[in-house]
């Protein structure tokens, strides 16, 4: 659209321009979308913008061993107990803990008592000093995820 008058020429594509950045600014402000189908079982669409949103995370600090973890995480071994993991049937967890760290003993699995979904794993381990044998032989271990997915650490 152009207007004849002058000083006017100009005016009117910038005011268009400025209600397009409006229209833009104002639709990116929304968080998700109200048009697309439920998710089975709830009361949220997919992509919903209106379902409770996650909570803002102070990150951990660059990696050392003194560093202190994220705020949000839930910690599973302090270095002083397995008080946070049992065996799959329920019982005790009995791997030796010392010196800030657990050695997973032979034919034994330990799972965490708290169960997890939607979650980021922070994972330290050590491999034998001095490791023998060949293949998995040489300390062969994993960790399993949601009970079904099994990551090797060999």
């Amino acid at each position: 659209m152009q207007i004849s008058l002058k000083g006017l020429r100009i005016a009117m594509p910038l005011v268009g321009v400025a209600l397009s950045a409006a229209i833009v600014w104002a639709v990116q402000d929304q968080l998700g979308y109200q048009d697309t189908p439920m998710i089975p079982g709830t009361s949220w669409h997919v992509h919903d913008g209106l379902r409770p949103q996650p909570r803002v995370v102070t990150p951990g600090e660059h990696f050392s061993q003194l560093a202190p973890p994220p705020s949000d995480a839930t910690v599973l071994f302090s270095g002083a107990d397995l008080s946070a993991w049992k065996r799959p049937d329920g019982g005790e967890a009995h791997w030796p803990v010392r010196d800030g760290y657990f050695e997973a003993s032979r034919g034994g699995l330990i799972r965490s008592k708290e169960r997890f979904a939607d979650f980021q794993l922070h994972l330290e381990f050590a491999t034998p000093a001095e490791p023998k044998g060949s293949g998995q032989g040489r300390g062969n271990s994993g960790v399993m995820i949601n009970g079904m997915y099994e990551v090797q650490v060999l």
